[in-house]
């Protein structure tokens, strides 16, 4: 879980805000939640389906680093492998074809939610296919 410092919606006083991803429905799901010891307001939000926010990202990605997928083989069907990619990025063909350009090697870096999400999606088996965290 990573923090944020954001004022009181009620109050105005310095809070800490925590935020967090998470996988809901296979989808990237974001939470954000404090509580003022000020004046007792408590504010708890979440989404899924649509990006994080970028400002809940950025949190995550400075507090709890980057982490890379690390894909070795792309599996036995190559052209199944390029549609789950599509769909699980939707990207277009020629981006595909250009990530697949990568394997062997690191896919594509983000944070560890996002990594394991996009791992669960392509189902590839886990000896081909790997997150590794940024140094």
């Amino acid at each position: 879980m990573a923090v944020m410092k954001v004022r009181c919606a009620r109050c105005g006083e310095n809070v800490v805000l925590q935020v967090k991803q998470y996988i809901v429905n296979n989808a990237i799901a974001w939470s954000e939640a404090y509580s003022c010891v000020n004046c007792g307001n408590e504010v708890v939000s979440d989404d899924w389906g649509d990006q994080t926010p970028n400002e809940v990202r950025k949190a995550i990605l400075e507090q709890e680093g980057e982490w890379e997928l690390v894909i070795l083989k792309h599996g036995e069907n190559k052209s199944r492998f390029l549609r789950k990619l599509r769909d699980a990025l939707s990207l277009t063909l020629q981006k595909v074809s250009d990530l697949c350009k990568k394997i062997p090697g690191t896919l594509i870096a983000g944070t560890f939610q996002e990594m394991l999400l996009l791992k669960i999606r392509l189902a590839l088996p886990d000896e081909d296919i790997s997150i590794n965290r940024v140094k």
